[in-house]
């Protein structure tokens, strides 16, 4: 069982209880004060104005926006965009599926932010794409779910070669193409059920990051199916 921790003014006469009250009051406010980082311009302008990323979380939440734009409309617009992923009963190569994802979300941005495709990493690796602004370069992968690296490409290539650049900051965004049921896909390496949904897909592939990079590493599952 646990016992309660003695207080400080335990046995303290009355007339000094309130003062010692006081005191540590006083004390926790001086605390939060000195821990306290007043937020710079350019972050409360970008907070009050829904401006554009002034830092690398700034891009991942403006990237994160953007694709979820994106899979609404393939998901719920009426002009069949998803069409556009596929030649007849088969998806496009993963080439033309990222260029044409990529066409479409820069289609939506202003002039100071550029999605690049085959962005210059250290050891002159290429990341699919990188959302660039400033200083700030987010670099983001994207695999069809039939690729052999699917399940192993965030650790081994985003989190291993992209998220050292310094444009990047540690941070990386993972995309995986889900094109159905009928399409192939690698066993999953610990043996696990093939997932049904692109949900499912997305959960697994979040559960093989290590917990201490989930904060700085986003997975994104963005269902391109036909519809039924």
């Amino acid at each position: 069982m646990l016992r309660k921790s003695p207080r400080v003014d335990d046995g303290v006469a009355p007339s000094y209880a309130d003062t010692l009250k006081h005191a540590r009051n006083l004390q926790r406010k001086a605390r939060r004060d000195h821990e306290y980082v007043a937020p710079t311009i350019a972050q409360l302008s970008t907070v009050m104005s829904e401006g554009l990323p002034e830092a690398i979380d700034d891009m991942r939440a403006y990237f994160a926006d953007r694709l979820q734009a994106f899979q609404e409309r393939v998901r719920g617009g009426s002009t069949d965009m998803w069409q556009a992923f596929w030649r007849t009963t088969k998806p496009q190569t993963e080439n033309i599926c990222r260029n044409r994802l990529v066409d479409y979300i820069s289609g939506q941005l202003p002039p100071s932010i550029r999605f690049e495709p085959e962005m210059h990493m250290p050891g002159q690796k290429r990341a699919d794409i990188a959302a660039i602004r400033n200083t700030i370069g987010l670099p983001v992968e994207i695999k069809g779910q039939w690729h052999p690296a699917m399940w192993t490409a965030p650790m081994d290539q985003l989190d291993a070669l992209y998220t050292r650049d310094w444009h990047a900051q540690g941070r990386g965004v993972y995309v995986v193409l889900w094109f159905g049921l009928g399409v192939r896909m690698p066993a999953e390496p610990g043996g696990a059920a093939r997932p049904t949904t692109p949900e499912a897909l997305q959960e697994m592939l979040i559960s093989q990051i290590p917990v201490e990079r989930r904060a700085q590493i986003d997975v994104y599952v963005v269902d391109l199916s036909r519809p039924s």
